[in-house]
This record gives structure tokens, sequence and C-alpha cells, in this order.
């Protein structure tokens, strides 16, 4: 369930994008209740059907081992999204 917090940047987000004009041809999240309310916000927000919204169960979180917790900077430095899969304790 998402926060009051969490549900105020998800409508800042759709908003951002609306006024960015920004073209919206599908919305994929995962299954999980926040994920797919955070979806329904932006949907809302951007004028796009909330029906048509895809639930993907690849996009289910994980695990970033000792990646996890780490600012841009640090992620980024320690290989980016290459190194994800071969981080020590990711899933």
């Amino acid at each position: 369930i998402l926060t009051e917090d969490g549900k105020m940047q998800a409508a800042t987000a759709g908003k951002e994008l609306k006024e960015k004009h920004q073209r919206i041809d599908l919305i994929v999240c995962s299954p999980l209740k926040r994920a797919y309310e955070t979806a329904c916000i932006i949907a809302n927000e951007i004028g796009y059907p909330v029906e048509q919204i895809e639930k993907n169960p690849l996009f289910i979180e994980r695990s970033f081992g000792v990646l996890e917790g780490k600012s841009n900077k640090e992620f980024f430095k320690a290989g980016g999204y290459q190194a994800i899969d071969s981080a020590e304790g990711a899933e």
C-alpha cells in the first residue's frame, strides 16, 4: 500500500509527464499492489486507460545484494546495470 507521500510522488510524476507532452504507448508494472497503484495514479494523471496497464511478473522487485541502498553515483561506479547480476548477494 502506498503512503500518502508515495501517492503524491506518483501524481507529481504523472503531471510532469503530461506537462512535457510525453507520449505513453504502454504502461507496464509489477503485479505488486503498490506498483499497480502507482501505475494507476500516473495513468489517471496522463489520461491513460487504467484497464490497459499490463502487469508483468518480470518487474517484481529483487535484491541487488551489495549494491542495495547505494546512491546512483555509487551504483554506476560499481559497474551499473551490467554489475547487477554478478553483485554479491544479488538475486
